[in-house]
C-alpha cells in the first residue's frame, strides 16, 4: 500500500467528465513507451484540476470546450492552449532521468503514437 502512495497507483478518470455539446475540441493525450517512470501513472491536469491518470502506452481522449485551457502533467509543467470546436489537439508526456515533460504534437505524430498505445476508455461512473 505505501508502495501505491509513492509510486501513484490512481489510473483512468478521476472525478467526472463534464457534458460537451457537438462543438467540443477533443484533447487526445499519450504517454510515451519510456522505461524511466514506467512504474507510475502520471496525473493529467486541464485548468489544474486532475482529470486523469495514465500509465505507460496509453492513449486518453477528453471533451473540452472551446476556449482558452491549461494542459498539464501534475504539478511539473504545463501549456495554456486555444481550444477551437472541433477540432483536435495531441500532447504526450515524455520521461527521462531529468524530468517530466508534456509537449503538443502535429496530427501525424500524434496518430502515430496512438497506432502504437493502448486506449483508456474514460466513463463518468
Amino acid at each position: 500500500m505505501f508502495l501505491c502512495i509513492l509510486i501513484g497507483c490512481t489510473h483512468g478518470l478521476i472525478g467526472s467528465l463534464p457534458k460537451m455539446d457537438n462543438n467540443a475540441a477533443e484533447l487526445i493525450v499519450i504517454r510515451d513507451h519510456a522505461f524511466t517512470g514506467s512504474g507510475a501513472s502520471y496525473k493529467v491536469t486541464l485548468d489544474d484540476q486532475a482529470v486523469l491518470a495514465i500509465r505507460v502506452g496509453e492513449y486518453a481522449k477528453l471533451p473540452v470546450t472551446a476556449g482558452v485551457h491549461k494542459i498539464g502533467v501534475g504539478k511539473f509543467m504545463s501549456y495554456n492552449v486555444r481550444f477551437e470546436p472541433c477540432k483536435k489537439y495531441y500532447f504526450v508526456i515524455k520521461t527521462s532521468f531529468s524530468g517530466i515533460v508534456i509537449e503538443p504534437l502535429s496530427e501525424e505524430k500524434g496518430l502515430d503514437l496512438i497506432s502504437k498505445s493502448k486506449y483508456l476508455p474514460l466513463e463518468n461512473k
